[in-house]
């Protein structure tokens, strides 16, 4: 009899379990969009390759997704409180590890020094790109830079909102060099500088190469399944071939002419992180 009992009791209990997790999937994810050409935009397509990328894997698990337009800043601080339930395009870190976690590798970054070559001179592309004492360096609020930068003497670093302000900042003097990814930064330069954006060049090799993966709220009652429908997609994607054909496509639709430089870069294999 006490057997019977407890097997009914496990019986209710794993019912319970399950109509409370049907339930909890039922509700929309709720996706952050921020402007970081081409990974996150409201202007778009997928509204950017990264959120694009995201929302297809969680369709395909059957979740509804829903879009919200906000700041990079805002995007981390409501993804810690879970409200934001998956933030795309994130860079690991010991601190955001503690409020996400964070999926397999979707693409990779080259975080580099770009200068505006305003003299006409042959710019110096092979310099050290942390050679910036007396600098002023723009980075972008809310992003994870390595302590190899943020740690450099005599240099004063200028926040800004976005990556495309401190382009424009550079073009207009207000900082000497951007911190940012190889790709967005080519990427932005174009579209605000058209022509002009011959100006730009990268100082050096790469500060550092970093993988870019998808943040689940650890707040979220549903984040292991979350979790695990992403990285059974993105590994379906990159085993498949399907990654690296949607980013060529994704980026000729838009800059055809750099199409081969970027795709290497997006899907190069990166040190885990």
């Amino acid at each position: 009899m006490k057997k019977t009992i407890l097997s009914i009791i496990a019986a209710s209990a794993t019912a319970l379990f399950a109509a409370t997790a049907l339930a909890q999937d039922a509700a929309p994810v709720t996706i952050p969009v921020y402007e970081w050409e081409p990974y996150s935009g409201q202007a778009l397509k997928g509204y950017g390759l990264a959120t694009e990328l995201t929302t297809d894997a969680l369709t395909k698990a059957g979740y509804t997704v829903k879009h919200a337009f906000v700041p990079w800043k805002r995007a981390l601080e409501v993804g810690k409180r879970g409200d934001y339930e998956v933030v795309p395009g994130m860079w690991f870190s010991e601190e955001r590890a503690k409020s996400f976690l964070f999926s397999h590798p979707m693409l990779s970054n080259e975080l580099v020094t770009i200068c505006v070559n305003f003299d006409g001179d042959k710019p110096d592309r092979t310099g050290n790109p942390l050679n910036l004492r007396d600098k002023t360096v723009g980075l972008v609020r809310g992003y994870h830079y390595p302590d190899s930068l943020l740690s450099l003497d005599h240099v004063e670093f200028e926040e800004g909102v976005s990556l495309g302000t401190n382009l424009k900042k550079l073009f207009f003097r207000r900082v000497d060099v951007v911190v940012g990814d190889r790709v967005a930064s080519s990427w932005l330069g174009r579209r605000l500088f058209g022509e002009a954006s011959g100006l730009l060049y990268v100082t050096g090799d790469p500060i550092i190469t970093r993988n870019l993966f998808i943040g689940i709220s650890r707040q979220s009652a549903r984040r292991d399944r979350l979790a695990t429908a992403i990285n059974n997609e993105l590994d379906h994607m990159k085993n498949s071939g399907e990654l690296a054909a949607r980013v060529r496509q994704y980026v000729e639709a838009a800059r055809p002419e750099i199409a081969d430089e970027m795709e290497k870069l997006l899907t190069s294999d990166k040190p885990a992180e």
